[in-house]
């Protein structure tokens, strides 16, 4: 779903996740230290940093240059990432990061061209909101899509994915899907605002994360994906 109504809007500043069923937390889990990164829209560069604390090499590209971003990764570009011609000098990653950034690209090219830019054995790693997910289609069955500052329905996101559309979007830039994993409906904002939820929402994100596995298209709220190039 494309909303030109909104490209004058500034994106929104995302901040770091830190539930262990967060696509943030599972992204830093999947990456191996000392690697070689590409974060495709690092923004801030949240997940640079941790990266870099893991002895990770991060390589950073936004379409706004950022001070923070800047200090967390070795290199930081400032690109228009819908721009076919655009391709960093870096070669040979090990892992390249599309965290929760192809839902804001119409032209997702992108991802295909990163496949010359990978190391032999390296791999991308994606990630998106579910559109289907539950409480979507509970809104939708009572008349309600309202865009938002952030989430699913971020003002800022120009395409929608569910399970399958997603899945198709990475197979067919030319990759192998290696590993799926899934995330939760973001409680922890409310557990960290009042302290005596704290055990609740620990318990709420393990049962999510288990309703999530067994009906990922229904209950996931974001679908994290390891790929690699098909040979």
């Amino acid at each position: 779903m494309e909303r030109p109504e909104y490209r004058h809007v500034t994106p929104t500043s995302y901040a770091e996740k830190h539930s262990p069923f967060s696509s943030h937390q599972l992204i830093i889990d999947a990456v191996p230290s000392n690697s070689m990164v590409l974060d495709v829209g690092c923004a801030s560069g949240y997940l640079a940093e941790r990266m870099a604390a893991k002895g990770c090499t991060v390589v950073g590209v936004d379409r706004q240059s950022n001070e923070s971003a800047k200090a967390a990764c070795s290199r930081s570009y400032e690109a228009d990432l819908e721009n076919p011609a655009w391709s960093p000098e870096e070669r040979n990653f090990d892992r390249i990061l599309f965290a929760d950034v192809l839902e804001h690209l119409r032209d997702v090219s992108i991802l295909g061209r990163s496949k010359a830019w990978l190391a032999p054995k390296g791999q991308i790693i994606a990630s998106t909101g579910n559109i289907a997910l539950w409480f979507m289609r509970l809104a939708l069955l009572s008349g309600r899509f309202q865009y938002g500052p952030r989430g699913i329905l971020d003002r800022t996101h120009v395409k929608l994915y569910t399970r399958a559309t997603f899945r198709e979007l990475i197979t067919e830039a030319g990759f192998r899907i290696t590993k799926e994993d899934f995330t939760v409906i973001p409680i922890e904002k409310l557990a960290a605002a009042l302290p005596s939820l704290t055990r609740p929402a620990v318990f709420a994100d393990s049962l999510q994360y288990a309703l999530a596995r067994s009906r990922p298209e229904l209950f996931a709220y974001q679908f994290v994906i390891q790929a690699e190039p098909n040979v």
